[in-house]
C-alpha cells in the first residue's frame, strides 16, 4: 500500500511539472522524481489510461507537452 501511495504522489508531481513548465523531457522527470525512466513511462501510461493526462506525448523525443501549450 505504501508503494501505491508513493507512486500516486509522484504522479501528482509529474502532472504538476508538466502543467507548470508546458513541456518536460521524460529523462528530466526521472531525475527530478528520483525514479527510473521505465517507472516514469509506466506512470505516464497509467495517467493516460485513468484520463488524468490528456496532453501530447512525443515518445520519439521523450517529451511531454501540456494541453494548454498545444492550444497556443
Amino acid at each position: 500500500m505504501y508503494k501505491r501511495q508513493a507512486t500516486a504522489g509522484k504522479q501528482r508531481q509529474l502532472l504538476g511539472m508538466v502543467k507548470a513548465r508546458g513541456q518536460v523531457n521524460i529523462a528530466d522527470l526521472a531525475l527530478e522524481l528520483q525514479t527510473p525512466r521505465d517507472d516514469v513511462q509506466r506512470m505516464i501510461y497509467e495517467l493516460v489510461n485513468m484520463g488524468l493526462y490528456s496532453g501530447y506525448i512525443n515518445w520519439a523525443e521523450g517529451t511531454l507537452y501540456s494541453l494548454s501549450l498545444i492550444h497556443i
